[in-house]
Protein backbone atom coordinates (compact mmCIF):
# COMPACT_ATOMS: atom_id res chain seq x y z
CA UNK A 1 0.00 0.00 0.00
CA UNK A 2 3.06 2.32 0.89
CA UNK A 3 4.68 2.01 -2.37
CA UNK A 4 0.95 1.90 -4.67
CA UNK A 5 -0.63 4.38 -3.26
CA UNK A 6 1.02 6.58 -0.72
CA UNK A 7 4.15 7.35 -2.59
CA UNK A 8 3.16 8.31 -5.56
CA UNK A 9 0.50 10.49 -4.10
CA UNK A 10 2.99 12.44 -2.14
CA UNK A 11 5.36 12.55 -4.95
CA UNK A 12 2.58 14.02 -7.44
CA UNK A 13 2.39 16.71 -4.58
CA UNK A 14 5.93 17.44 -4.93
CA UNK A 15 7.07 15.69 -2.12
CA UNK A 16 10.77 13.88 -2.59
CA UNK A 17 10.87 12.52 1.08
CA UNK A 18 8.64 10.17 3.35
CA UNK A 19 8.70 9.58 6.57
CA UNK A 20 7.58 6.50 8.45
CA UNK A 21 6.71 6.90 12.04
CA UNK A 22 6.30 3.66 14.26
CA UNK A 23 4.59 3.36 16.90
CA UNK A 24 5.52 0.21 18.71
CA UNK A 25 8.56 -1.80 18.12
CA UNK A 26 6.89 -4.20 16.32
CA UNK A 27 6.32 -1.46 14.16
CA UNK A 28 9.50 -0.43 14.19
CA UNK A 29 10.85 -3.78 12.90
CA UNK A 30 8.29 -3.63 9.76
CA UNK A 31 9.29 -0.21 8.89
CA UNK A 32 13.47 -1.15 8.99
CA UNK A 33 12.59 -4.03 7.34
CA UNK A 34 10.45 -1.74 4.60
CA UNK A 35 13.66 0.81 4.45
CA UNK A 36 16.57 -1.62 4.94
CA UNK A 37 18.00 -1.22 1.63
CA UNK A 38 17.02 2.11 0.87
CA UNK A 39 19.33 5.37 2.34
CA UNK A 40 17.37 6.66 5.89
CA UNK A 41 17.70 8.96 8.29
CA UNK A 42 17.02 8.39 11.70
CA UNK A 43 15.09 11.83 13.37
CA UNK A 44 13.08 12.71 15.60
CA UNK A 45 9.65 13.79 16.31
CA UNK A 46 8.32 16.11 18.91
CA UNK A 47 4.71 14.96 20.67
CA UNK A 48 2.38 17.43 22.88
CA UNK A 49 -0.50 17.11 24.85
CA UNK A 50 -3.25 19.26 24.72
CA UNK A 51 -4.98 21.19 27.72
CA UNK A 52 -8.31 22.65 26.67
CA UNK A 53 -8.36 24.94 29.60
CA UNK A 54 -5.55 27.22 28.14
CA UNK A 55 -6.93 27.47 24.68
CA UNK A 56 -9.80 29.36 26.12
CA UNK A 57 -8.10 32.60 25.01
CA UNK A 58 -8.06 31.51 21.53
CA UNK A 59 -11.90 31.34 21.39
CA UNK A 60 -12.47 34.31 20.45
CA UNK A 61 -10.19 34.10 17.04
CA UNK A 62 -12.93 35.48 14.77
CA UNK A 63 -12.62 38.93 16.42
CA UNK A 64 -9.04 39.10 16.00
CA UNK A 65 -8.79 38.82 12.08
CA UNK A 66 -7.02 41.95 10.98
CA UNK A 67 -8.56 44.27 8.56
CA UNK A 68 -8.43 43.50 4.96
CA UNK A 69 -8.13 39.86 6.33
CA UNK A 70 -10.84 36.69 6.12
CA UNK A 71 -11.06 33.25 7.20
CA UNK A 72 -12.28 30.36 4.73
CA UNK A 73 -12.97 27.19 5.34
CA UNK A 74 -11.13 24.63 2.73
CA UNK A 75 -13.05 24.56 -0.98
CA UNK A 76 -11.87 22.66 -4.25
CA UNK A 77 -10.08 25.96 -5.06
CA UNK A 78 -8.16 26.52 -2.56
CA UNK A 79 -6.80 22.94 -2.22
CA UNK A 80 -5.68 23.66 -5.67
CA UNK A 81 -4.44 26.74 -4.48
CA UNK A 82 -1.86 24.73 -1.90
CA UNK A 83 -1.02 22.47 -4.32
CA UNK A 84 -2.45 19.41 -3.03
CA UNK A 85 -2.79 17.22 0.34
CA UNK A 86 -0.53 14.16 0.10
CA UNK A 87 -1.13 12.66 3.51
CA UNK A 88 -4.59 12.11 1.79
CA UNK A 89 -6.03 10.06 -1.03
CA UNK A 90 -7.89 12.74 -2.08
CA UNK A 91 -8.53 16.13 -2.38
CA UNK A 92 -12.33 15.37 -2.02
CA UNK A 93 -11.67 12.64 0.86
CA UNK A 94 -9.63 15.72 2.34
CA UNK A 95 -12.45 18.04 1.84
CA UNK A 96 -14.91 15.51 3.32
CA UNK A 97 -12.97 14.23 6.71
CA UNK A 98 -10.48 17.33 7.48
CA UNK A 99 -10.50 20.11 9.19
CA UNK A 100 -9.09 23.36 7.51
CA UNK A 101 -8.76 27.00 7.56
CA UNK A 102 -7.10 29.67 5.43
CA UNK A 103 -6.47 33.32 6.37
CA UNK A 104 -6.53 35.47 3.18
CA UNK A 105 -6.10 38.71 2.48
CA UNK A 106 -7.98 39.35 -0.83
CA UNK A 107 -7.08 36.04 -2.87
CA UNK A 108 -3.60 35.52 -1.53
CA UNK A 109 -3.28 33.32 1.05
CA UNK A 110 -1.66 34.51 4.38
CA UNK A 111 -1.50 31.08 6.46
CA UNK A 112 -3.19 27.44 6.43
CA UNK A 113 -4.19 25.47 8.83
CA UNK A 114 -4.80 21.81 7.37
CA UNK A 115 -5.72 18.33 9.25
CA UNK A 116 -2.75 16.06 7.91
CA UNK A 117 -4.56 13.32 9.18
CA UNK A 118 -8.39 12.41 11.07
CA UNK A 119 -10.43 9.94 12.91
CA UNK A 120 -13.43 9.99 14.37
CA UNK A 121 -11.88 11.70 17.42
CA UNK A 122 -8.95 13.48 16.35
CA UNK A 123 -6.96 15.65 14.21
CA UNK A 124 -3.53 16.11 13.14
CA UNK A 125 -2.42 19.59 12.86
CA UNK A 126 -0.02 21.49 10.22
CA UNK A 127 0.28 25.25 10.05
CA UNK A 128 2.21 27.03 7.55
CA UNK A 129 2.45 31.07 7.39
CA UNK A 130 3.83 32.26 3.74
CA UNK A 131 6.73 34.04 4.40
CA UNK A 132 5.89 37.87 3.63
CA UNK A 133 3.06 37.35 6.24
CA UNK A 134 5.19 35.78 8.84
CA UNK A 135 5.38 37.01 12.94
CA UNK A 136 2.29 38.52 12.03
CA UNK A 137 0.23 36.17 14.86
CA UNK A 138 -1.89 34.99 11.73
CA UNK A 139 0.09 31.01 12.45
CA UNK A 140 -1.82 31.20 15.81
CA UNK A 141 -5.05 32.59 13.88
CA UNK A 142 -5.61 30.28 11.71
CA UNK A 143 -4.80 27.33 14.42
CA UNK A 144 -7.43 28.65 16.58
CA UNK A 145 -10.01 28.74 14.03
CA UNK A 146 -9.14 24.19 13.49
CA UNK A 147 -8.53 24.17 17.33
CA UNK A 148 -11.82 25.91 18.06
CA UNK A 149 -13.75 23.60 15.85
CA UNK A 150 -12.20 20.73 16.87
CA UNK A 151 -13.35 21.02 20.34
CA UNK A 152 -17.07 21.97 19.04
CA UNK A 153 -16.91 18.78 17.11
CA UNK A 154 -16.02 16.67 19.88
CA UNK A 155 -12.35 16.01 18.51
CA UNK A 156 -9.18 16.02 20.11
CA UNK A 157 -6.12 18.40 18.35
CA UNK A 158 -3.36 16.55 17.90
CA UNK A 159 0.18 18.58 17.68
CA UNK A 160 3.62 16.98 16.50
CA UNK A 161 6.41 19.01 15.11
CA UNK A 162 10.02 18.26 14.15
CA UNK A 163 12.67 18.23 17.52
CA UNK A 164 14.24 21.31 16.10
CA UNK A 165 11.14 23.21 15.14
CA UNK A 166 11.70 26.07 17.80
CA UNK A 167 8.97 28.20 16.15
CA UNK A 168 6.46 25.20 15.96
CA UNK A 169 7.08 24.33 19.51
CA UNK A 170 6.07 27.65 20.68
CA UNK A 171 3.31 28.32 18.81
CA UNK A 172 2.13 24.74 20.17
CA UNK A 173 2.88 26.07 23.56
CA UNK A 174 0.55 29.12 22.97
CA UNK A 175 -2.18 26.97 22.09
CA UNK A 176 -2.79 25.17 25.23
CA UNK A 177 -0.42 22.63 24.44
CA UNK A 178 2.58 21.02 26.21
CA UNK A 179 5.77 19.02 25.12
CA UNK A 180 5.32 15.16 26.04
CA UNK A 181 8.34 14.05 24.12
CA UNK A 182 10.37 13.07 21.21
CA UNK A 183 10.79 9.74 19.27
CA UNK A 184 12.74 8.54 16.78
CA UNK A 185 11.16 8.50 13.17
CA UNK A 186 12.83 7.47 9.76
CA UNK A 187 13.18 9.40 7.05
CA UNK A 188 14.21 8.32 3.30
CA UNK A 189 13.88 9.59 -0.27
Amino acid sequence: MILEHLVPGWISAGESGFILAPFSKTWEKLVLDFIHDRPHKNIFRRRFTFHPERFKIYQDWGQRIPSGFTMQRMDEKLVGLIGGMPTWFSPQEFLNRGIDYCLLEGEKLASVCTSVFATRSGIEIDVHTEEAYQRRGFATLTAAALIDECLRGGRLPNWECFWDNDASSALANRLGFDMVEDYPVYYFE
